[in-house]
């Protein structure tokens, strides 16, 4: 039986030096009762000779049991393929898709956010799609949730799974559309879909829409859906902060470290902090969007203190469509961030006539320094930024004025705020 045993030996050991050029991992062991003689084993080991034979039985142990490492180096031909077939294990990058999928057409939607009852507001609502992958990022007012954006997607998201519904802060024109009107379906009760997994600041300042929100939210969840506070998603080894929508597609959370002040307070703590509406907009959560050459940045309402530590902590690359931070407001859009990110577009949501007199004519002469390309939906409506992952293409819908009830004549074609009498008459 050992003379066996060498016989497999060496034959292996033949089969490995010819694979002098390519690495193999092999693992085997094998044990004495699992041979059985027969002519054929016979007349090999005939020719072999004892040298050989008492070379290779020299690796058995004392218990007949051999095993088997070796290490070459294999190169695929095909990258892609190669990719795909790898199980990814690292808890920071959610896979959304196959590791070396390509999803090569990307296309945002920022929504028209004024109607007939909302125009006091300003808002966010952004729709993401890439291949079958569906994005949502705030959701503007209730009225906005229910009669803009859930339509929208039910419409657009074709297999009824929203993949990611980010919910970036807790003012009521971002989180209010979440939740809807009564009795009205909103983008997280949409009915027959699914979500897989819900982000959101983790800050709680005891407002009714809030509590609402997170009731819907812990409904998801017994659904299956996953459910991140952008604190856990940053400091928690075993939570995704990234998410990989792609070859070279991917949407990562960056780091402001705000959250060091409310994570740990309790709720009555967070109800007074609450009050002051800087702190609540710099709990914002802010992401970078890449697809191939082309980013996008979104940092909801980020004010002064956060947008520094956009800066401060993380390796931000130029933008090539910047979503305004706070509506344009004046007490965000630092010259501190610009002068880091250079973005090539601006886009900016809020409405054209609200109480916070936001975009200001401030901010709007900043952005004019580094871009003159500076769009916005409640001038052309919900405009579409396309990314074949190299080149962008801008359109828009046309403004919808719901006082007439139709698209206002000229605002089909997406035009530079600094081309429009918006501009023009800010003083």
């Amino acid at each position: 039986m050992k003379k066996i045993q060498a016989i497999l030996l060496f034959t292996l050991s033949l089969l490995i030096s010819s694979c002098s050029n390519e690495t193999i991992e092999i693992q085997e062991s094998f044990s004495t009762s699992d041979f059985h003689s027969s002519t054929s084993i016979n007349s090999l080991f005939d020719t072999i000779s004892d040298d050989s034979l008492e070379s290779a039985s020299s690796s058995f142990d004392s218990t007949n049991e051999v095993t088997f490492e070796t290490s070459t180096s294999f190169e695929s031909s095909d990258d892609s393929s190669y990719d795909s077939s790898i199980e990814e294990t690292d808890p920071k990058i959610r896979y959304l898709v196959p590791k070396g999928t390509i999803n090569d057409n990307l296309e945002i939607t920022y929504f028209q956010l004024e109607n007939s009852n909302s125009s006091i507001q300003c808002g966010d609502a952004t729709y993401i799609k890439i291949g079958d992958i569906d994005i949502v990022i705030d959701a503007g007012e209730k009225r906005i949730g229910s009669e803009i954006v859930a339509p929208y997607l039910k419409n657009h998201v074709t297999d009824k799974k929203i993949e990611l519904v980010i919910t970036t802060h807790t003012d009521s024109d971002h989180i209010g559309g979440m939740v809807g009107l009564s009795n009205q379906e909103s983008p997280l009760t949409l009915n027959g879909f699914s979500y897989d997994t819900i982000i959101d600041c983790g800050f709680d300042p005891g407002t009714i829409v809030v509590s609402d929100y997170y009731n819907i939210v812990n409904e998801r969840v017994k659904e299956g859906a996953f459910h991140y506070t952008y604190y856990d998603m940053i400091l928690n080894d075993e939570i995704p902060s990234s998410f990989y929508l792609g070859k070279d597609a991917s949407l990562d959370l960056l780091d402001t470290k705000f959250y060091t002040n409310y994570m740990n307070l309790t709720k009555e703590e967070m109800k007074i902090k609450a009050s002051n509406s800087t702190y609540k907009n710099n709990c914002s959560v802010p992401f970078l969007l890449t697809h191939g050459e082309n980013t996008f940045l979104f940092a909801g309402d980020c004010e002064t203190t956060a947008e520094k530590a956009l800066v401060d902590y993380n390796d931000l690359p130029q933008i090539d469509v910047f979503k305004a931070n706070h509506h344009g407001s004046d007490t965000s859009n630092t010259t501190y961030l610009l002068d880091v990110i250079k973005p090539k577009n601006v886009i900016i949501e809020s409405t054209s006539e609200n109480r916070y007199g936001i975009p200001s004519k401030n901010v709007l002469d900043r952005f004019k320094t580094y871009t003159l390309n500076v769009f916005a939906p409640f001038i052309n409506g919900n405009i579409h930024v396309i990314s074949d992952m190299i080149k962008l293409d801008f359109s828009c819908d046309g403004f919808f004025d719901y006082s007439k009830m139709r698209i206002e004549p000229g605002s089909e074609t997406i035009t530079s705020i600094f081309d429009t009498e918006y501009y023009t008459s800010k003083v």
